[in-house]
């Protein structure tokens, strides 16, 4: 019997020491081997035949549906504006002068402008009701204040928080500083 090819299993002659092939059979073993090859590659060519290159290329009317897909997309150098967008969070709620920032988590937030650009420094005015609210509180001075003590000293009061206040015909006893008395006219 004749040896057959590792791959393909055609046959082809024994070669082996103990093999009695005359040459007649070795021809026709290479014979059958070349006409079952013949085949295979001829098998190969139709399979392949009508099949694109590994390196072509297409014009856009010959891919189905493409010329259609890009009829409806916008020119790149058309300009799209914000109310264009769709599903943009926040976008209705964002005060008047606000800015889109993309944040470090890859979202959007919309921000002040002054925010946008990180630390900075804003005079009172800049900064809606705050000299008002300021107005309303008592001025210091540029005090200290540490303790009870020092924040009376701070608005004229002394060591002393409380005063009393004495209405009588007759001088009260036990009056400190500060106490204040008023006599009745009898």
């Amino acid at each position: 019997m004749a040896a057959l090819t590792d791959l393909l299993d055609l046959p082809k002659p024994d070669s082996s020491p103990e093999a009695q092939e005359s040459v007649a059979d070795a021809f026709l073993a290479v014979a059958a081997a070349l006409d079952m090859l013949d085949a295979i590659v001829h098998g190969q060519g139709v399979t392949l035949s009508g099949k694109a290159e590994a390196s072509h290329g297409h014009t856009i009317g010959e891919i189905d549906g493409l010329t259609t897909a890009l009829a409806g997309k916008r020119d790149n150098t058309t300009p799209i504006g914000f109310g264009e967008l769709s599903g943009v969070t926040g976008l209705s709620a964002a005060p008047i002068g606000y800015v889109l920032t993309k944040s470090e988590t890859g979202g959007v937030a919309f921000i002040s402008p002054a925010a946008a650009i990180g630390d900075h420094q804003h005079p009172i005015g800049d900064i809606t009701g705050l000299t008002t609210q300021l107005d309303g509180k008592v001025n210091l001075n540029g005090a200290n204040i540490t303790s009870k003590e020092t924040f009376r000293a701070s608005i004229g009061l002394g060591s002393m928080a409380t005063r009393n206040l004495f209405v009588s015909a007759t001088e009260p006893g036990g009056m400190v500083e500060g106490d204040i008395w008023l006599e009745p006219e009898a």
